[in-house]
């Protein structure tokens, strides 16, 4: 990618890889396939057509929150969330959107493009929350997994 590209989509706020990503390729293929509409299903969520999923960068897809540029490279990715953003990605049926999106300071984009690139993540990456129907996070709280404690507490009481 061109360091004019990359500017330019520094001050869209995302960026999107200039190359195609082809739905065929499933670069995780050896690995168990695992079953994404089960996993959104049992947390409250309905697949459906082209939905868009948000997944976070630091502390989900890589196990560390990046506050450098050696910690950018050097980032180890999360296995599974890997796995699942492929299964997602590959499925037939409901062609989802996977956006990536991360609170990194913008002045570490190339080395996040990099990093995704070497991991075979070749997502659009956005530098704020995108509008979406799921969104995966570490740092996230359900919800109704708050009303769920609330009642709960009240019951005991």
């Amino acid at each position: 990618m061109s360091f004019a590209i990359l500017m330019a989509g520094l001050f869209r706020w995302d960026i999107t890889p200039t190359r195609k990503i082809w739905r065929l390729a499933l670069p995780y293929s050896f690995m168990k396939q695992i079953d994404w509409k089960t996993i959104l299903k049992r947390n409250g969520f309905e697949p459906s057509v082209r939905m868009v999923i948000n997944c976070d960068l630091d502390g989900t897809i890589c196990r560390e929150v990046c506050y450098s540029r050696e910690e950018c490279i050097n980032a180890v990715p999360v296995p599974e969330m890997v796995e699942f953003l492929w299964s997602a990605y590959n499925d037939r049926e409901y062609l989802p959107q996977i956006i990536i999106y991360t609170a990194r300071r913008t002045k570490f984009a190339r080395e996040t493009i990099e990093w995704l690139e070497k991991n075979n993540l070749p997502f659009p990456i956005s530098f704020r929350k995108k509008s979406g129907e799921v969104y995966i996070d570490d740092k996230a709280i359900n919800s109704r997994d708050i009303i769920k404690h609330i009642k709960g507490h009240k019951m005991l009481h």
